[in-house]
């Protein structure tokens, strides 16, 4: 804040006028995020940190096609990927501006595996009861089968004996290294 004072003279008059003039500094621009990556769906806060004597405009790109006009902002990612994040400000009203800010790869979405199994044959007799699993899953790392019958395996290709009559449910769970899960089921009829 200034004081500014100004005498004139013109032709003999003189005239004084003081007034209070107040600079506001130019509007910046900045932004965080709470959570930058993990398995999809993977809910991102977008925190403003951008600052203006004015009233702020926003635009939001997420990377992904979607935008939003919110200060701050939540997005829900879904697939997986990096995304580059871009932030677009305007102001209006006394010191008018366009400001732009990207952080390239700020948001990582995991990859999921595929789970995936076979069973040969799906259909037994319970005097011969025995399957066989073959667990064709891709970007797992880590396997595990419950069977209706309240056997389990963590097995990726192996041998089992059902214990039971009937349609035995089975589910595979499988997981990656960075700890994205992914299910399966299926089924075997023991007659």
């Amino acid at each position: 804040i200034f004081e500014v004072d100004l005498d004139m003279t013109v032709t003999g008059c003189e005239a004084s006028f003081t007034s209070i003039i107040e600079v506001v500094p130019n509007p910046t621009i900045g932004f965080n995020l709470n959570r930058s990556e993990g398995c999809p769906p993977l809910t991102v806060s977008f925190l403003d940190s951008s600052y203006a004597e004015t009233t702020i405009n926003y635009l939001w790109h997420f990377g992904n096609g979607n935008t939003s006009t919110l200060p701050n902002p939540q997005h829900r990612y879904e697939v997986p990927g990096m995304y580059d994040v871009q932030l677009d400000i305007t102001t209006e009203n006394g010191c008018a501006s366009n400001l732009s800010m990207t952080l390239e790869d700020a948001v990582f979405v995991y990859p999921v595996p595929q789970p995936g199994f076979e069973i040969e044959p799906n259909t037994v007799n319970i005097l011969d009861p025995e399957i066989q699993v073959s667990t064709t899953a891709q970007g797992a790392d880590n396997v595990y089968y419950l069977f209706g019958d309240d056997g389990t395996s963590q097995e990726w290709d192996f041998s089992y004996l059902l214990s039971e009559a009937g349609l035995i449910p089975v589910v595979q769970t499988v997981t990656n290294d960075f700890g994205c899960v992914a299910t399966a089921e299926g089924e075997v009829a023991v007659e």
